[in-house]
């Protein structure tokens, strides 16, 4: 009885030792310090967390690997791996202690607008960096990495101005979008990236390398372009899924003729667009908006067997014929339209209201479906119409 009591204790202080090594114990470690500095230095008492996130608050415990937002890769080597620490305001100035955390790769800091400070660290081994909404400012280069690993970029709203990611060719998603970025460093083809994000940007045209054809989501809104050839990539996105270029100064874009099977979205508003719509056809999509162009034609109600939205407001379209029966929401207010339409296509029209200037009538269709069409005053002999639109 006497040997097993002592193999049990044995056996439970081999235990607790084991438990005790695999937990990051340890305040003075370099990385607890690093983590410390950081929360110091930011203001991490009024850090505020989700509350779906799970952790001890940073500094209750000497475990760093179980602090909110800390993850450790592995958790036996007390190694951190990833900072997630979006949107719980942080405030100051990012110390230089954070060069110490070598194996760092996913630093996810958005959302702290009054971050500050520089990253001159883990760029060699970066996977996800995102400092969009920060005041994080200065340059970021990963050409000098050794086999640059980043996948992830978000820079949306930040200060930083000179980026270079040459030899970043494992580029998944990228947004440089409202960034104050006006140097912009490309080598090779990005064949990986999937999503770029460069709306309302200081760059005079889109680099050939970064505009690639497997892109499934570009946007390029708020921006100078004046012709599409500016866009290298714009003819040949076959799987492109969802495309923003609204707001630019484009005069020719031929619908007609580009492959988009794919595209659910696309906003091209506020352009200097024009001719005719009446050979527009997109299989996949569900929402245009097209407004303040000089469209002319057939309203294109039909450009797509599951077209839901249709904004084409203030363009110079003239013929109206019905519109497929899923249609949510139609806006062709500020268009020359007379009303043309077979009774077998449009089915229990009535007219509802009038009124003398332009206005957004909500009706719902006898289906249950919501039904929105702004008219306007041109619409039907002259007078503003909401229309109830009933389906069998």
């Amino acid at each position: 009885m006497r040997s097993v009591t002592i193999i049990m204790l044995l056996l439970l202080a081999m235990t607790t030792s084991a438990l005790t090594q695999g937990a990051c114990h340890g305040k003075d470690s370099i990385q607890y310090q690093a983590l410390m500095s950081l929360y110091n230095a930011t203001g991490g008492s009024n850090w505020t967390f989700p509350s779906w996130m799970s952790g001890y608050a940073w500094g209750t415990t000497s475990d760093y690997c179980t602090w909110l937002g800390v993850s450790c890769y592995p958790y036996t080597a007390c190694a951190v791996g990833s900072l997630q620490l979006n949107g719980i305001g942080m405030q100051g100035r990012l110390p230089t202690e954070m060069s110490s955390l070598t194996s760092l790769v996913r630093f996810v800091v958005y959302q702290n607008n009054l971050l500050e400070g520089r990253i001159d660290f883990a760029l060699d081994r970066m996977e996800v960096l995102d400092l969009s909404g920060t005041h994080i400012a200065g340059s970021l280069n990963f050409s000098s990495s050794a086999g640059c690993k980043l996948w992830d970029l978000g820079l949306s709203g930040s200060a930083i101005g000179s980026l270079d990611i040459s030899g970043c060719q494992s580029l998944t998603y990228m947004d440089i979008g409202y960034s104050a970025v006006t140097e912009l460093e490309i080598s090779g083809n990005y064949s990986e990236l999937i999503s770029l994000v460069a709306s309302s940007n200081n760059l005079t045209d889109m680099p050939v390398g970064l505009c690639q054809p497997q892109l499934q989501l570009l946007y390029l809104d708020h921006n100078h372009y004046t012709d599409a050839d500016m866009i290298p990539c714009l003819r040949r996105l076959k799987n492109v899924t969802r495309l923003m270029i609204q707001h630019n100064e484009l005069s020719k874009l031929d619908f007609s003729h580009w492959e988009w099977d794919h595209l659910g979205y696309l906003d091209v508003s506020y352009n200097k667009l024009s001719g005719n719509t009446n050979n527009w056809y997109f299989p996949s999509l569900t929402s245009l908006l097209a407004a303040g162009n000089s469209f002319s034609g057939y309203v294109p109600a039909y450009i797509s067997p599951v077209i839901t939205n249709l904004y084409l407001a203030d363009n110079n379209l003239s013929l109206f014929q019905g519109f497929e029966s899923q249609m949510l929401v139609l806006d062709v207010r500020g268009n020359p339209i007379t009303y043309q339409a077979d009774p077998s296509l449009v089915p229990n029209w009535e007219i509802l209201t009038r009124d003398t200037d332009g206005f957004i009538c909500p009706t719902l269709g006898l289906d249950g479906t919501l039904l929105t069409i702004m008219v306007s005053k041109s619409f039907y002999e002259g007078i503003d119409v909401c229309m109830y639109a009933g389906w069998d």
